[in-house]
């Protein structure tokens, strides 16, 4: 489960050398690194570069990382709140996304969050 903060006041923040453009970021980074540390996921990556439909339309989730058992790559999106232009980037997801992408926003339970899924 996400700690209670209050991710409304976006500000930039840090944490071992990595910079992060919210906290919110920063605890799904950390909750990242505790499944990376329990052997659930590997190779985390901060901010990959996605291309959506054969216009090549960029996406930036904030992170990928690679399921340790199945070998697939996973997509993470902090959200703190939602605007247009990531409401229809989630619409293009459905269609062009390479793999799942879980939305992770704050008061929930991480772990139990559905993905987004490409038709495929």
């Amino acid at each position: 489960m996400s700690p209670l903060v209050d991710y409304r006041r976006v500000k930039k923040v840090s944490l071992a050398g990595r910079s992060f453009a919210s906290k919110l970021e920063r605890d799904v980074y950390l909750w990242l690194l505790s499944y990376e540390q329990a052997g659930k996921l590997r190779d985390i990556r901060q901010q990959p570069h996605v291309f959506l439909t054969r216009a090549r339309i960029e996406y930036i989730p904030d992170y990928s990382a690679v399921d340790a058992v199945t070998g697939e790559t996973l997509y993470y999106e902090a959200k703190g709140f939602e605007q247009a232009p990531w409401r229809i980037k989630r619409k293009l997801w459905t269609v062009y996304g390479p793999g799942p992408l879980f939305v992770l926003k704050p008061g929930e339970d991480w772990g139990r969050v559905r993905p987004i899924m490409p038709r495929g």
